[in-house]
Order: structure tokens, then sequence, then C-alpha cells
């Protein structure tokens, strides 16, 4: 949350890895300065397969990791089909640049479905499994 209260909200690149999400960012960035204030934060992510949408929300305390391991970076640029890191950061570079880490404390995963989907199963991590069928 903003100081404001709203919610800042922006696609980032990320990895998951050691049941932990990762993804650069700016070290002045919004994301980062709300990460710092609030040691918090939330990443959701959507998948979309034909008439299929799943989602993932994931919440947790957040720790900052200045400047980011070359690991994270190859990870990232790989990934994505990216090339950022692997064309040289020099010692600027690396010094704006922070690697964010979500450890999950909350997940909740929902999905919508096309009509004619006759059976959708959704599961909550640490909660129980709801199942839903039958044509909406």
């Amino acid at each position: 949350m903003s100081e404001g209260g709203w919610i800042h909200s922006v696609p980032v690149h990320f990895r998951f890895t050691a049941g932990q999400v990762r993804f650069l960012a700016g070290a002045h960035d919004v994301k980062t300065r709300n990460a710092e204030r609030t040691g918090h934060g939330t990443l959701c992510v959507e998948v979309t397969e034909g008439g299929l949408r799943r989602y993932v929300s994931v919440s947790g305390q957040v720790s900052i990791r200045r400047p980011p391991e070359a690991t994270d970076l190859h990870v990232l640029d790989t990934k994505y089909a990216r090339d950022d890191y692997a064309e040289g950061w020099d010692d600027e570079s690396l010094a704006s640049a922070v690697m964010i880490t979500i450890s999950p404390q909350r997940w909740i995963a929902w999905a919508d479905w096309a009509e004619g989907s006759s059976h959708l199963t959704v599961r909550v991590r640490g909660a129980r499994v709801l199942r839903r069928s039958g044509a909406r």
C-alpha cells in the first residue's frame, strides 16, 4: 500500500525458488519504498489457457537484497527471454537495483472457466479444497 492507501500494482518479472517469490526492482522505485516502509508485499499472477483463467495471489513478509545476486538475474534473463544482465551491468547499474523477496504467508488461488466447462477444482494452500461442478 502506498502512504495514500492505494495499492501499487504493476507487472514484474519474477521467479519462484526455495518457497520464495523474487523480483527485480529499482532501488528508488515505489514498490521498493513501499516494501521498505511496510515490510510486506503481495504478488498476483494470472495465466490464461483457452477459456480458462487461473490466478494465484501470495502475500507475506519481504526482504530486500542489495545488490541482486547474479544467479537471480541470470534466471530472470532466461525465464523471460531477456538479455538485460547478460549484456553486462556496471557497478552503477548494480547499485541502483534490488531484489525483493516475498516469503509467502498467505496463498489464494482461483479460476474462471468458459461456458460449457463442467468441472473445476480450486486449491488454496493451507486450507481445504473447494470444488464446484456443473456449468455456470
